[in-house]
């Protein structure tokens, strides 16, 4: 689709070429001027920053498809980066894709990086990427991983200019229209602390996973410490991934050797879903992973939905082991509720597809879930009845 538009646009709009940048004026066009705020505005080597970008307006229909707003960060460029500049010999990223600005997705962003430093943590490698402080994330969502650059170099002081502008993708077609300036410091770790610092960075990142492996330390220290180093919840659970700690990573005990008991232990331990288990027979099964990711991907990333998931759990597992119990007892009771969570599992599968990454998308989506099956499980059969008893008594 993507090529598709591209092609498309090349021969619409013809006219549009690298000679041509010295003539794009995009306010002419139409494009508005995005409101930025640098967070702080200066600091040594070392200092987190962070850019949030607002105010974008509806982009006109008529302009070029493939128009983006793109970012431009001088700090490669001063560290001696063979990193490749692809605007116009600067180096930029775009913000918002011309797929993003195509369907209307031009809500705020948050651009995160930490400026070079050789104070800074040595990169890791979680889930087969190597990960740095210093790699430049939108969203939360690691863009340009920049490796042991992150900490071979410490950025020079001075003022440097991050440059916001409108462009064509994959052209030197650019209009900056919005500059903020940040500016790095002398200072940062003296050399007498170099090697003290470097070790510590070398025990946060390795050996605090290394301990939890190993069962050296619990799982909320294990959060706890990685939170201390900036993780999110997104990379702490990457790093559980890494060493097979996720709960579905975990390979259970054979349920038909499980008493009530344990069942009921493992459940108010935040277990996994004990119907869908005894339904479909194992906590592999797609229907189970479901449940797992929409509960630790969607819900226990907001508030609101941790405290669903508390007063639901408290709920759930009141009943649920002896329902399990029943249906790996009964074959035919273990058809009936597949047949019934069935139409929940289908529902519950639009989160995965959801865009939830606020406490406001978690209330709307659950709102919108619970009246969904309120009309599958009680309007529609309720309807249903009503109309049958119609006819029936129109017959007599």
């Amino acid at each position: 689709m993507a090529l598709s538009i591209l092609i498309i646009s090349f021969l619409v709009f013809p006219s549009q070429s690298l000679q041509a940048q010295t003539n794009y004026d995009s306010e002419a066009i139409g494009l508005g001027t995005p409101q930025v705020e640098i967070t702080p505005s200066s600091g040594p080597p070392g200092t987190k920053v962070e850019i949030r970008i607002t105010n974008i307006v509806p982009v006109p229909k008529s302009i070029d498809p493939r128009t983006e707003l793109f970012v431009f960060l001088p700090f490669l460029k001063e560290v001696g980066s063979n990193v490749p500049h692809n605007c116009a010999g600067e180096y930029c990223i775009p913000v918002y894709s011309f797929e993003e600005i195509g369907s209307g997705k031009i809500g705020p962003k948050t651009i995160t990086f930490t400026i070079f430093s050789k104070s800074n943590p040595k990169p890791i490698v979680l889930a087969g990427f190597v990960e740095s402080v210093c790699d430049l994330k939108i969203n939360g969502k690691t863009i340009e991983r920049y490796g042991n650059t992150c900490y071979e170099f410490n950025q020079p002081a001075g003022k440097y200019e991050i440059k916001f502008a409108w462009g064509i993708q994959r052209t030197d077609v650019y209009d900056v229209r919005k500059t903020v300036v940040f500016t790095v410091t002398e200072g940062g770790v003296q050399p007498a602390q170099q090697e003290k610092v470097e070790q510590q960075s070398k025990e946060t990142d390795n050996q605090i996973i290394e301990q939890f492996e190993k069962g050296l330390i619990t799982e909320e220290e294990f959060e706890n410490k990685l939170r201390a180093l900036g993780y999110d919840s997104q990379e702490i659970r990457e790093a559980k991934a890494l060493i097979g700690k996720l709960e579905h990573q975990i390979e259970p005990e054979t349920p038909k050797q499980e008493t009530k008991q344990e069942m009921e232990e493992e459940s108010s331990n935040g277990g996994g879903c004990l119907i869908a288990t005894a339904t479909y027979g194992t906590e592999l099964a797609p229907q189970v992973q479901l449940l797992r990711e929409i509960r630790d991907n969607k819900l226990l990333l907001t508030e609101s939905g941790s405290a669903f998931m508390k007063s639901f759990n408290t709920f759930y597992y009141s009943f649920s082991p002896t329902i399990a119990d029943l249906e790996r007892q009964n074959p035919v009771f273990k058809e009936a509720v597949k047949v019934t969570i069935t139409p929940l599992l289908m529902s519950l599968s639009i989160l995965n597809h959801g865009d939830i990454d606020s406490e406001a998308g978690v209330l709307g989506y659950g709102i919108g879930l619970i009246l969904l099956n309120v009309g599958m499980y009680f309007v529609a059969p309720a309807y249903t009845v009503i109309q049958l008893k119609k006819k029936l008594n129109s017959k007599a």
